[in-house]
């Protein structure tokens, strides 16, 4: 049995804090994408295992081209024989439909699965969606897969978790092997009254799944595989490499965006990395002003693995959709700086030449032959510079240019001028507080309002409830908390009114009567609609 294991695609990533950079990693994504696929072609394997995050947004923000970028490219490998198994992440995950007209679970993959274009692994908790349901969806599935590819030998079952009542895993035969895989959940969710998912997945352990082989898919951060410095620098909670469930012979995982290979119950490990970037800390090489040589950073080595069962080969493959540099300057009050930033940047133009040859010879591909390049300038000059033409210095190097100026490096975060009337969307205002780590705290702040059933996304009131419930779960330190809570509300939501339809105080007041036989006067003032003032959640707290 030999797999290809990719995970982490992000197909419609779009980083608006990167201007012309994201414009242009959007682009080379879905490229990158398919020079994989025609790789993976090329490799002939039995399977393809995706393991999650095929897709940077959810259902309801997933574009109609990177929809189509996937069924075209996916769609080869079945007509040549090979298998498709996905399992959704944190990114692309289930969202449930609350329209007049429909009421399901829907996501980019489950539409991709009922296109007969891939085969989702996943748990179920019946009390949510129907055994019996998913049984007759999986006959029918099989049907239009082999009407559609012929006889393609794969196998569909489901089967009730030992010591999780209730709960079932969807999982795919192909041949010899299971492959059985897992959403993304957060660790500390609750699958059932007394069992916390870390919990819940060594009970995978106790399936008798019917195969010689078997392959466990998982979109997770796992402690052991992953070092803890990097998870710190996450800031992501993440599950002990002891709660994986055993007798599996091989663990594909995705999620984190750095190529990482370990062993558990001697059994291959692996985080296959991304083939693209998402934000600034996913550079390539960071060139430092003064220095001789680049810098790799944590997500360098992009790309993909192919294994063989039988052999127990492991073999790495690289692809990446653009390559990428940060190059950090310090202004200094003499001289041309202009001049200065010209000869810095033609410099670490050259390194990162160097260190892309280095790359393509070890078989590696960058896709996009344009670089992306971040300059970052510590301004120390009494005069404002000029963003067009530092913007210009780069661009006329042919590279994606972005170019981002701090002026006052003494600033607090708490004084920050943040314009009325930026977005009020949670994942906005959460990247703009918590930038690279702000995903993590966007997971759990859903998960608590949905559990709750409270509306997040444009509703202050459930908003600031989700969070402060998500941070008292994220962060043991009280002090901590009200550190983060505090940020959020004075670096952001003074500066941004969200709209409340809610009567003020001094609205009620003002309203009632002066004179308790002014009957007349009382009873018009009772039949007031319910006012709308904006307030930012920092009055409104």
């Amino acid at each position: 049995m030999r797999i290809v294991h990719l995970a982490d695609v992000h197909l419609g990533i779009k980083t608006k804090a990167l201007g012309e950079v994201g414009e242009a990693v959007n682009i080379a994504t879905r490229n990158a994408f398919k020079r994989v696929i025609d790789k993976i072609i090329g490799l002939k394997p039995d399977v393809v295992v995706i393991a999650g995050d095929l897709f940077e947004k959810d259902f309801g923000g997933v574009s109609a081209a990177d929809i189509y970028t996937a069924m075209e490219a996916l769609s080869k490998l079945w007509e040549r024989g090979i298998t498709v198994i996905g399992i959704e992440g944190n990114h692309d995950k289930p969202k449930y439909l609350d329209l007049p007209d429909i009421k399901d679970i829907e996501s980019p993959l489950r539409l991709l699965e009922r296109s007969h274009i891939i085969l989702r692994t996943e748990y179920i908790v019946a009390d949510r969606i129907s055994p019996s349901m998913v049984k007759q969806e999986i006959e029918d599935l099989q049907k239009k897969i082999r009407n559609s590819y012929g006889d393609v030998n794969f196998d569909i079952v489901i089967k009730e978790i030992p010591g999780a009542t209730g709960v079932y895993e969807k999982y795919v035969i192909v041949d010899d092997t299971a492959f059985v895989g897992i959403q993304y959940t957060p660790v500390n969710k609750f699958i059932s009254m007394s069992q916390k998912f870390f919990e819940f997945i060594r009970l995978f352990s106790r399936v008798n799944y019917e195969t010689p082989k078997k392959v466990f898919i998982a979109h997770q951060t796992v402690e052991g595989i992953v070092s803890s410095d990097f998870i710190k620098y996450l800031n992501e909670q993440a599950i002990e490499l002891r709660y994986l469930p055993k007798g599996f012979d091989y663990y594909a995982l995705g999620h984190i965006h750095q190529y990482n290979v370990g062993s558990y119950d001697n059994a291959y490990v692996v985080y296959p990395g991304s083939i693209t970037l998402r934000d600034a800390g996913e550079f390539d090489y960071t060139f430092y002003e003064g220095q001789n040589s680049l810098k790799k950073n944590k997500c360098w080595d992009k790309g993909l693995v192919a294994y063989d069962l039988e052999n127990k080969d492991l073999k790495r493959i690289r692809v990446k959709s653009v390559s990428s540099l940060t190059i950090k300057v310090v202004q200094k009050d003499q001289g041309d700086f202009y001049s200065s930033l010209r000869n810095i940047v033609r410099q670490a133009l050259m390194m990162l030449k160097k260190a892309d040859s280095e790359f393509l010879e070890s078989e590696g591909d960058i896709v996009d032959e344009n670089p992306a390049i971040l300059v970052e300038v510590k301004a120390g000059g009494e005069r404002p510079l000029d963003d067009v033409l530092l913007k210009n210095i780069v661009s006329q190097t042919g590279a994606y240019s972005t170019v981002r100026v701090e002026y006052d490096m003494k600033k607090s975060v708490y004084e920050a001028n943040i314009e009325e009337g930026d977005s009020t969307d949670m994942e906005e205002i959460l990247r703009k507080v918590f930038g690279e780590k702000y995903t993590y705290y966007l997971d759990v702040v859903e998960s608590i309002g949905k559990k709750d059933g409270m509306s997040v996304d444009n509703d202050a009131d459930a908003f600031i409830k989700a969070l402060r419930a998500s941070l008292e779960i994220l962060l043991d330190d009280p002090k901590e908390i009200e550190e983060t809570f505090g940020t959020l509300v004075k670096y952001v939501f003074k500066h941004v009114p969200i709209t409340l339809s809610a009567r003020s105080p001094e609205k009620e007041q003002s309203e009632k009567p002066r004179e308790k036989n002014n009957v007349e006067k009382k009873t018009e003032t009772q039949k007031k609609p319910l006012t709308t003032k904006k307030r930012s959640l920092f009055d409104y707290l």
